[in-house]
């Protein structure tokens, strides 16, 4: 992990010469790291001390990051992580981490986010989509999660794209999910509602997930389907479906159109669907595929699913 997450901050310096990124030290504290994030520039790089805590007490969103491209990461060799925290009372609206609109790319590095305070859960979302104050087609650059760790959501989905509003709305370009712990919240990736065009997910292990791992079925600006290339790779999925018993990965149609890209499953293991004897769902469920673009599923690990078929 501390391999990676250092070529990972490597990257960004690099980047940073060649396209003028700007860093920015944000001190630990309530209300820091928004205030960073509300005066940010395109292209800035904000770096976390690590061991700190970076709270919100005051919005329900720590940032919205639309037209610019933003890192959020941890400073030093990865060891320690930050943690950042929502404390604001979610009875009056809900709280998520991130709103992600047009033209925005966020890389999260080396960050722990715990979506609860004093052991109750506060926060539902790490990552939503922001359409304006008016929807309008939002196109989205990149998301990128890469060494972090993500727990304790009440509600709802880690990077979320499942409100129906969302449909001929919103298309993510790219969406990176690597060596990242998951734990303690409802679906993983759930883009039911938003176009895809790449979607990883890897060296990652999930657990005590509430629902999906991964729900993928969107639409175009169109309200054609518009779906990612898939890559899970390395990846460990162990008790899922606590509350909402459900496929582990679920690729579906949206409209007519057929699902024409591939999907890659490797190296990873599948463990204890919740009360995997009696569901009706497969681990993984893949519709509509077509021609040469059907799914490779290979060296996978298999274990206590649903006892019909793993897919």
């Amino acid at each position: 992990m501390k391999k990676l997450l250092w070529i990972t901050l490597s990257l960004i310096a690099v980047a940073g010469m060649a396209f003028g990124q700007n860093y920015v030290d944000v001190a630990p504290g309530d209300g820091t790291l928004s205030a960073a994030l509300a005066a940010a520039n395109d292209g800035d790089v904000f770096r976390l001390i690590p061991g700190a805590e970076y709270t919100e007490s005051v919005n329900k969103t720590i940032g919205t990051i639309a037209e610019k491209s933003i890192a959020i990461v941890a400073d030093g060799d990865g060891s320690i992580k930050p943690i950042v925290k929502i404390l604001t009372d979610p009875a009056e609206g809900t709280c998520q981490f991130f709103n992600v609109g047009n033209n925005g790319s966020l890389l999260l590095a080396g960050i722990e986010f715990d979506g609860a305070v004093n052991g109750s859960a506060k926060v539902s979302y790490l990552v939503r989509f922001y359409m304006g104050e008016v929807a309008q087609p939002t196109s989205v650059k990149k998301l990128h999660l890469e060494s972090c760790v993500v727990k304790n959501f009440m509600k709802g989905n880690v990077l979320d794209g499942a409100d129906s509003k969302l449909a001929g709305n919103v298309v993510v370009d790219s969406t990176i999910v690597n060596n990242c712990i998951v734990h303690d919240t409802y679906t993983v990736v759930h883009y039911k509602y938003v176009g895809s065009h790449y979607l990883q997910v890897s060296n990652s292990t999930m657990y005590n997930i509430t629902s999906y791992g991964i729900r993928v079925s969107g639409y175009d600006e169109s309200k054609s389907t518009e779906y990612p290339v898939i890559v899970v790779d390395h990846t460990t999925w162990y008790n899922m479906g606590l509350t909402d018993p459900r496929e582990i990965i679920l690729t579906e149609k949206a409209t007519a159109v057929p699902f024409d890209k591939p999907i890659t499953i490797t190296n990873s293991i599948f463990s204890t669907q919740t009360n995997w004897e009696t569901t009706s769902k497969t681990a993984i469920n893949i519709k509509t595929t077509v021609g040469d673009a059907m799914a490779t599923i290979t060296n996978i690990c298999m274990w206590e699913l649903n006892p019909k078929k793993g897919w």
